[in-house]
């Protein structure tokens, strides 16, 4: 009796550490997802033509910004899986837009 209470005890146990871990996975996730790298810490692979960041093995996901030397945002972009994908906005020095342009797996489109 004693044994089957301390089994039950050590699956409810890893239940919550199942729980848990998952919950922490999500989270990662989501945050690698947001991520931001500055345009000078990126490079794209001269073999197969992906984005990188540097120092990094897997092809990069989330946005990349150049930044004036005051601080604002010169250009902003989106990567998924290495490849350019979404709105690429150019600024001005002065935060107005510039240019606006739209990528789908690194081909330049319509919108």
């Amino acid at each position: 009796m004693r044994e089957d209470k301390n089994m039950d005890i050590a699956k409810e146990e890893m239940d919550i550490m199942k729980k848990i871990l998952l919950i922490l996975f999500l989270l990662l996730s989501l945050v690698a997802c947001k991520e931001k790298v500055n345009i000078m810490k990126i490079h794209r692979d001269s073999d197969d033509g992906l984005i990188y960041v540097l120092n990094r093995g897997q092809p990069y996901t989330g946005k990349v910004i150049s930044l004036y030397d005051n601080g604002n945002t010169a250009l902003e972009f989106n990567v998924k899986r290495g490849r350019l994908n979404g709105k690429q906005i150019e600024y001005d020095v002065n935060k107005k837009i510039k240019e606006t342009t739209y990528y789908v797996n690194d081909v330049k489109t319509e919108k």
